[in-house]
């Protein structure tokens, strides 16, 4: 009679093992299995601002939704000129300005319930240049508005370009697919004519509420460092220089990767 084979270890260690031995097992490892998929889950969507996570949030149609504001209701955040603004920036090293722009992306995104950071942009700024935003730009509905800022460091003297530049978004609403009867927004290609070249902006608080979005530096050959701010308009209209005043919209899209360049 042909004898049986023999059983490796690991067959004979599986064979000693009781029924129960499976079940805990089982349950342990779907615990672990729980609690990895809950902690990817809680960091996915406390960090909005992170752009591979906000692509996931956009796939399972769940991308944060921005707000609209009134004066009245507008987040009361702290207002900055730009003096104000370069003086802080300079204390701030490479790291510093990487945390401080993930930060003031993570307010924007959670509608400013998180806002220790943030303010409101002040000053005066002449516009060096103006264009439609598209599928490239960090918001892709609206007008983008570069400009150079200016400061009079004293009453005897007219203001003078200060080493900061920015861009201001203008977000602006998208037609209502929905309501056929509605009149459709005016489209940005005619509210670029509204701003020209040269053309001054004296910022405030109200009526424009342009709120910090990002800051970098700008090389530059000298001691003055030159920084550039993005900036986004959280009110519910702009009065341009030329033309009627147009409405502004929260954006419905967001490229990320774009913002700061």
């Amino acid at each position: 009679m042909q004898s049986e084979p023999k059983k490796s270890w690991l067959e004979e260690y599986l064979d000693r093992r009781p029924p129960y031995y499976w079940w805990f097992l089982g349950l342990v490892l779907a615990s672990c299995f729980t609690l990895i998929s809950w902690s990817i889950c809680l960091e996915v969507f406390h960090k909005p601002e992170n752009p591979r996570y906000y692509r996931w949030l956009g796939n399972i149609n769940r991308s944060p939704i921005l707000q609209e504001y009134s004066p009245q209701n507008a987040p009361k955040i702290a207002v900055q000129d730009v003096e104000q603004m370069r003086k802080s920036f300079l204390l701030l090293n490479h790291y510093d300005r990487e945390v401080l722009n993930r930060r003031l992306l993570h307010y924007y995104l959670i509608n400013y319930n998180e806002n220790t950071l943030a303010s409101y942009l002040r000053g005066e700024f002449r516009i060096t240049k103006v264009r439609q935003l598209g599928d490239n730009d960090f918001i892709t509905h609206g007008i983008v508005i570069e400009a150079q800022a200016y400061h009079q460091f004293d009453d005897d003297t007219p203001a003078a370009p200060y080493p900061l530049t920015a861009t201001l978004y203008l977000p602006t609403p998208l037609a209502d697919a929905d309501d056929e009867e509605a009149t459709p927004p005016e489209p940005p290609a005619k509210q670029v004519n509204k701003f020209k070249v040269g053309d001054k902006l004296n910022i405030n608080k109200f009526p424009h509420f342009f709120s910090l979005l990002n800051v970098h530096t700008i090389p530059r050959e000298g001691d003055d460092t030159i920084y550039h701010i993005s900036a986004v308009s959280l009110a519910q209209s702009f009065n341009p220089p030329h033309g009627k005043r147009f409405n502004l919209a929260p954006p419905k899209k967001l490229n990320l990767k774009y913002l700061g360049r």
